[in-house]
């Protein structure tokens, strides 16, 4: 009985759960949430504050580097006695390879920074995420709407037990069923876009209707490709040129059959 007792008072309940989330939960729990799906592993960039140490940086380099320039342009005056400033080795100015050294460390730290690295800094959000994850844009529409997300046909449990999950407030759902539904909407639309002019040019002689139907159709392409699939703007054209002529293929043969 006392071993049951201790049980309970150690783990706590859901109502305590949700009085003192920050005693029972804290940052172990929100840790272990953040780090159980990519989209919830999400950082501050801290745009300004880096603007700010980086351009700290660069002025502490540029200090260094005006001190080096007047340094270099003292021991070429004529006035002078001799001093060798094309050596490393020989270089009888102390504070010159004292700044030279200094700006070695600054300037490591200054280029740390990879490209990969870096990314962050263009993105528009103060929040970024640490795993980027390509999806294109239909995808994102359909993440929008919790009734897709939450549908028992791409709602799932998370992979670890995660301390205070609640699945009414929390919602996780298949990535790959998600993609997949979302290539195949992109491909009975594009199968809808080629079957269904070709029909219709078939039924219709007035080349200018035919002209309309098929420009219709060409613009509604390009916007479903530039829309839909995420396309960069020169494949979106070259892919609605391509369809374009595919259309007049069609207009020919229709015209062709109407004759014989």
């Amino acid at each position: 009985m006392s071993t049951v007792q201790q049980s309970d008072s150690e783990n706590p309940k859901q109502f305590d759960l949700y009085k003192r989330p920050w005693q029972y939960l804290g940052y172990p729990a929100f840790c272990e949430w953040s780090a159980s799906d990519n989209d919830f592993f999400v950082l501050r960039r801290f745009k300004v504050l880096n603007n700010r140490v980086l351009l700290r940086m660069q002025d502490s380099i540029s200090q260094l580097e005006e001190e080096l320039a007047a340094i270099d342009a003292k021991n070429s005056r004529l006035d002078i006695p001799p001093v060798n400033n094309g050596s490393f080795r020989n270089d009888q100015v102390e504070r010159r390879e004292e700044i030279l050294t200094e700006a070695q460390s600054k300037l490591k730290e200054y280029n740390a920074i990879l490209p990969e690295e870096s990314k962050y800094i263009t993105s528009e959000d103060d929040l970024i995420r640490v795993v980027e994850e390509k999806k294109s844009p239909l995808l994102k529409r359909m993440e929008r709407y919790s009734s897709v997300t939450r549908s028992i046909f791409f709602k799932k449990k998370p992979e670890t037990d995660i301390k205070g999950y609640d699945p009414e407030s929390m919602s996780y759902y298949d990535d790959s069923s998600m993609e997949a539904l979302a290539r195949s909407i992109i491909v009975i639309l594009g199968l809808v876009m080629l079957v269904a002019p070709q029909w219709w040019l078939l039924f219709v002689q007035d080349k200018v209707y035919q002209l309309g139907i098929i420009t219709g159709f060409i613009v509604l392409f390009l916007a479903l490709v530039a829309t839909l699939t995420g396309a960069k703007p020169f494949e979106s054209l070259a892919a609605t040129a391509a369809y374009s002529a595919v259309l007049m293929v069609f207009m020919q043969v229709g015209g062709n059959m109407a004759q014989g």
